[in-house]
């Protein structure tokens, strides 16, 4: 799939950017931001087989990678799980496209794991140390490890991991999926832990996304709002007054019910 939405006829793109998953929400909210700047192509990339992937990437300057598969949503980005075995495919095909000056790469904030000697606030330089138990923050790790890897041998090009927190928008379906996701913990308390919770919206991953483009970068980044909501805060989104106490192994009892009823994604 290849559109341009204010492009003229007859002119030719000065810009190319592809992006893979050009179904999920967050590829068509970059298409629109990269189509507001004038002389660029967007690329949706759908093929799966080397051959496919290379004649799709032929002439890209920039790559967005989303690795995207098919399952429930995880952390609001709509990617799903991560695809690993076509990142690799995607990695490989990249290696043979000389035209590519960029590769933005959409990792997690969950690949510093949850730990409980992180401090409330990480930044780029803490350790990943995600949980080998959630196998979306071990992909995502290990999507990083796979990109390195590659840049190791590609350095030329600029890299950009991002690693955005948990992402919401307004859409009815982002809406009911995070109702559901046990992210969802307001009026929840479990033990005495109270900890204030950071939502990214969908629209601001995409924009910071494209600023890391338009402007050149490379290197790793957190994608995070300003501040954070508290427990109090978040009740008070909700219309709740009051707290639901849970001990810790009531809590993990009820996350298993519910993913094994797929009332939950997460």
């Amino acid at each position: 799939m290849t559109r341009n939405l204010r492009r003229p006829k007859g002119v030719e793109a000065t810009c190319r950017v592809a992006c893979d998953g050009p179904h999920t929400e967050l590829a068509r909210s970059l298409e629109e931001l990269v189509a507001s700047e004038d002389g660029s192509e967007f690329r949706g990339v759908t093929a799966s087989d080397h051959e496919g992937l290379v004649r799709q990437l032929n002439g890209i300057r920039d790559v967005v990678l989303l690795a995207p598969l098919d399952g429930p949503e995880v952390d609001g980005t709509t990617v799903g799980g991560v695809d690993l075995l076509g990142a690799k495919r995607m990695l490989d095909a990249l290696s043979e496209i000389s035209t590519l000056e960029q590769l933005i790469v959409v990792s997690s904030a969950m690949v510093y794991g949850a730990r409980e000697d992180n401090p409330e606030a990480l930044d780029e330089s803490a350790p990943l140390r995600a949980d080998h138990g959630v196998s979306f923050a071990a992909d995502k790790a290990t999507l990083e490890h796979l990109v390195r890897s590659w840049h190791g041998r590609n350095s030329a090009v600029r890299l950009v991991i991002l690693r955005p927190t948990l992402t919401v928008s307004a859409d009815l379906s982002a809406v009911n999926w995070l109702e559901r996701s046990l992210w969802f913990t307001a009026g929840t308390r479990v033990g005495d832990a109270a900890p204030p919770r950071q939502f990214l919206h969908r629209i601001d991953l995409a924009r910071a996304i494209e600023h890391c483009r338009r402007s050149r970068l490379s290197g790793v980044f957190n994608v995070a709002p300003d501040g954070a909501l508290s427990a109090a805060e978040q009740l008070e989104l909700v219309g709740r007054v009051a707290e639901v106490r849970m001990s810790e192994p009531a809590a993990e009892q009820m996350a298993k019910v519910r993913w094994r009823f797929n009332l939950t994604s997460t």
